[in-house]
Formats: structure tokens, sequence, C-alpha cells
């Protein structure tokens, strides 16, 4: 009847598998704790048997209800006018995500953020390549180029690549892979049947000496890079979580000098879908 003290209780799925933990809930714009005692939640991971809660407030609920395999959460509302005037509120989850990502440097599973971790996880979980195909050392390494403390353009520290996001299920696996690489300015290799990573760091040394025995043909060179490699303006998107996760410019980076020396803008676009940091 909609009268004020009604409860309506909502499922919304988060993920297939089991997550590390539930950070927040927003209700439209509003943390879900301005609400008070009109509303309350449960996060529900992986469960073997049906949610009590569930069975004892929800008269068609049944027993075979168990959500098996998922990550789920129960909303509960409680009706008032004043608290929700424009109905049922979108929610939106806060989410540290799954927690079986392998780090073979330790041996250990747990949660990440290590973007060379994901890559691994994904080519295993979700590629289903095998590990006798996978050259497990060096994805450990690109794990610590990841894990390497830079300093940002504010002056404070962070982890050098770190990703967020939510793959989909009707997504392409090569489009994910390909993002994810993004995100660590990476590149994954096949050589001979075995999958290598190498996250996107300076490898040196910054001068080397050619010897006779190197040379194998003609040599050629120029000293010059061709039009399209002279890039000296970046922009593009990521994800902001200061604007409600939504995909949004990241500041311009611009070398004045070389815009001058070229004569002018020659900028690249590159998209983030996996970034929350700008």
């Amino acid at each position: 009847n909609q009268a004020d003290g009604e409860w309506l209780h909502m499922i919304y799925v988060l993920s297939e598998g089991a997550i590390d933990s539930l950070e927040n809930i927003y209700l439209g714009e509003e943390e879900i704790g301005s609400f008070g005692a009109f509303a309350s939640y449960e996060l529900i991971v992986n469960p073997t048997q049906v949610n009590a809660f569930l069975k004892a407030n929800c008269p068609g609920w049944k027993d075979s209800q168990i959500g098996r395999g998922l990550s789920f959460v129960r909303v509960s509302l409680r009706y008032s006018a004043e608290k929700f005037p424009s109905g049922i509120p979108d929610a939106r989850f806060v989410v540290k995500g799954r927690n079986d990502i392998f780090d073979p440097r330790t041996g250990a599973t747990g949660y990440s953020a290590n973007t060379a971790l994901h890559i691994l996880w994904y080519l295993r979980a979700r590629c289903g390549v095998p590990d006798d195909e996978i050259v497990f050392s060096t994805f450990a390494s690109a794990a610590n180029v990841c894990d390497e403390t830079v300093t940002n353009a504010d002056g404070s520290v962070s982890q050098r690549y770190w990703t967020a996001c939510v793959i989909g299920a009707d997504e392409q696996r090569t489009g994910v892979l390909q993002k994810l690489e993004a995100a660590c300015a990476g590149k994954l290799i096949r050589v001979g049947g075995r999958w290598m990573l190498q996250a996107g760091a300076y490898y040196g040394p910054y001068d080397f000496e050619l010897t006779e025995d190197m040379v194998v043909g003609t040599i050629t060179g120029s000293t010059e890079p061709a039009n399209d490699a002279a890039i000296n303006v970046v922009r593009g998107t990521f994800v902001d979580p200061s604007q409600s996760w939504t995909e949004t410019d990241y500041p311009e980076v611009r070398v004045d000098q070389w815009v001058i020396e070229d004569g002018g803008e020659a900028a690249e676009t590159l998209t983030f879908s996996y970034v929350t940091d700008p």
C-alpha cells in the first residue's frame, strides 16, 4: 500500500565468484549510511545455503534460491516519502574485487590491484591458458614494476600501475587484454607457444656498442623519428572515482618546446578504461 514504514528488499548481483569486500554503497548520490534506519544491507559471498534474512522476510523466497558462485548484496529500504521522494534510487557499489588473484612472487592468492597479476589471472581463469604455457617469472618481474613507487605531479606518491575495472561477461577477450596492457603500458608476448609479459618501464642501458658479430645484414638507420612517432601532445580519458566513476579527460601532457620545433601539434589520444588515477 506504500504506507510509511513498508520495507522493500532488493538483490543486486555484483560478480561471478567471490569478492574481497564491499567498501560503500551510494543510493543516488548519497552514502547509504546517511539514510539511517531507512536503509540497511548485507553482502553475501559465494553462499552454500539459503540466506536466513531473505527466507524470513521475503514470502516468495525459496530454499533453492542460494546464489552459489556469486557475490551479491541485499539492500533493504524502508519507505519514506521524505527520504525517497523520487522512488527507488539508483544504487552504486564500491567494491574490492576478486580475492583469488595469484601472485607468483609469493605463491599466495588474494585481493590485489596489481595490473600484471590481473593479466595473469585473466589468462588463466578466463582465457584457459594452461600453466605450462606461461612463463611465470616474467609476470613476477612485471608485477614488481607495477609495484614500484612513483611521484605524481602534485608531489604525492603512488604505485606505478594498478587496475580497477568491471569486466562484463559479454566483452571480447582480446579487447579486455588490450585494456589491461594499456593500464601498465605493457605487452603480452607469445613465443614458442608460451606467454610472457613485459610492463612499461626503462630497461636500459642507455648506450651500447655494436660489434661485427652482431651484424647479420645491411644496417640502416635514421637520425630523426618518423612523423607518426613524433608525438608532442598526449590526451585521453580515464575513469574518475571523484566523478561517480565516469570516463573523464585526464590532464593533457604537452611539451611546448617540441610543439614549436615540430611546427604544430602532433597529438595522440590514449584511452585508459581500467585506470582510476590521472
